[in-house]
Parts: structure tokens; C-alpha cells; sequence
């Protein structure tokens, strides 16, 4: 999925956007970037990928805008798409932000150009369309189709699942199925259910502005109360009710994002056109 942004965010403010599950490419084609800050580092970053990072570990980001907007176009990619558009493995992403520019080379600065002198978004979605489909590659069909099936199942089970029930539905072993994570994927299976239903669960949050913790437990596979906050909290590092507090349900990126300042800021003027 493509997603065009361009939004006036407040400069100098560190936000810690929470993993959501999927893989993202991130086009700025204006004077705009950001500052990524992680344990090993500070990097600017204007056209990157960003994969999965360790539970609990959230690249902090700063954006820096030159002009009055920050302009940028996000490309959303599934296991099953990351491996097709950029024929690398999750592995290779884990922990770190790869520069588009060493997975493409030149041709990643002439998009960025490309889309910056595009006179509107339909027209920037076209110009992408054309730079990926030249750069699809090959994937063998039986990987391939568990990697959807993996996906479309999830997608559909919310959270209610287990390794083996997983495995037996893709038709593969519990090791074959770990390690098809591991590799493709690039974070173990148990970790990214729990990402993939704490995003699930945040996103009810927001939709409702307040904790459901019925709600939650019964559809998103949770024990019970404390299970959900534990999970939550070590996650995100507050609990459910002081983060919907202090957040307010924003999201940042499409996802929900913690800022790590004295205090929290609201995003103000957020024009975004999903384009799919």
C-alpha cells in the first residue's frame, strides 16, 4: 500500500513510533528528514527502509523540517512483498535502518526527484507503481504462498493463535515454521504475535478512546487483565490506561507512537491520502 503524507510537525520533538507489523520504505522529496537515534547511534535518514527491532526497543526518531510541511511517501510491504520488491530477507533489517539508496542505488535519488516535481499525489503514485513493478523479482511460488498464507491468516485470526496451530495450518513443522520467521520474516514468530496483537488492541483503543479490557482479552487471545497490561507495559513502557492518557490514541506513521519528552505534543494539520 502507498500512502502520500504531507504534514506540519513540530521540529526537535523525539517520537518513538511503536512496530506495527509490517515492513516500510519512506520517501521525503522535500527539505524534509528525520534523525533516527538508537542505542549505537544517531543517523539522518530521508529515503530508508525500516524493518522489525527487538521487543521493548524503539529507534527514536526527530524530525527536521526545512520548509513549512515535511513531505514524504510510505510504501507499506507484507513479509510476502518485502522479499518480491526488494529481494532481501527480514533478517537483514532486523535492528537497523537500511538507506534506500544501498538497496537501489542511483535510481533511488531520480525517484526521490521524480516525485518531488510530480504536480499531485496520483500522479507521485503512478511514478512508484512504474519504480517497483521494473524491480520485482522473482520468489519461488511454494516459499512465496506460505509467506501470504501466513499473512491473510493472521490478518483474520486477530491474535488467537499458537505456534502449532500456525504451522499445521501452512501445512509446516514447528522448526520449519521458526525458522521461516527467523529468516523471511526476520523476528521470531512469538515476538511478532505479540506486536502484531498489541496493534490490534491499540488500534480498538483509539477507535474508543478508553481501555476495553473485555473487549480486548476476548478478541486479541490475551489470559486475562494482567496478562494484557504486562504484555502491553513491557512492550511500550506504561500501561494501557497511562499511555491512552498521555497519547491521546494519536498515531504517527499509521501507528501508535510514544514521545520521549517532558511532556506529550498533539501533530497538528495532517493531510495523508491513502493510496492502495
Amino acid at each position: 500500500m502507498f500512502r502520500i503524507n504531507t504534514r506540519k510537525i513540530l521540529h526537535n520533538i523525539l517520537i518513538a513510533p511503536l512496530q506495527n507489523g509490517y515492513y516500510e520504505i519512506y520517501l521525503h522529496y522535500n527539505n524534509s528528514e528525520v534523525v533516527a537515534h538508537f542505542l549505537f547511534g544517531d543517523e539522518k535518514c530521508s529515503n530508508t527502509v525500516v524493518g522489525f527491532f527487538s521487543p521493548g526497543l524503539h529507534p527514536v526518531i526527530r524530525p527536521i523540517v526545512y520548509e513549512d510541511t515535511a513531505k514524504w511517501a510510505s510504501i507499506t510491504l507484507t513479509f510476502a512483498g518485502l522479499k518480491r520488491l526488494l529481494a532481501i530477507q527480514g533478517r537483514e533489517l532486523f535492528n537497523k535502518v537500511i538507506h534506500l539508496h544501498d538497496v537501489f542505488g542511483y535510481p533511488a535519488k531520480q525517484l526521490q526527484q521524480h516525485l518531488y516535481y510530480a504536480p499531485d499525489d496520483y500522479k507521485r503514485k503512478r511514478i512508484l507503481d512504474r519504480f517497483f513493478l521494473k524491480r520485482l523479482t522473482n520468489c519461488t511460488l511454494q516459499k512465496e504462498s506460505k509467506l501470504i498464507l501466513l499473512d491473510n491468516y493472521l490478518s483474520r485470526v486477530k491474535g488467537k493463535v499458537t505456534v502449532k496451530s500456525m504451522a499445521s495450518r501452512v501445512c509446516m513443522s514447528y522448526r520449519s515454521l521458526e525458522r521461516l520467521f527467523n529468516d523471511d520474516v526476520g523476528i521470531n514468530f512469538r515476538d511478532y504475535l505479540k506486536m502484531h496483537r498489541l496493534n490490534k488492541a491499540m488500534k480498538l483503543m483509539s477507535d474508543k478512546n478508553k481501555v476495553e479490557y473485555s473487549s480486548i482479552i476476548y478478541l486479541y487471545g490475551y489470559y486475562d487483565q494482567s496478562h494484557f497490561i504486562k504484555e502491553f507495559s513491557n512492550l511500550t513502557g506504561y500501561t494501557p490506561k497511562h499511555f491512552l492518557e498521555l497519547s491521546k490514541g494519536s498515531f504517527y506513521l499509521d501507528r501508535a507512537y510514544i514521545i520521549r519528552d517532558k511532556r506529550f505534543y498533539a501533530i497538528p494539520e495532517t493531510d495523508s491520502v491513502n493510496l492502495a
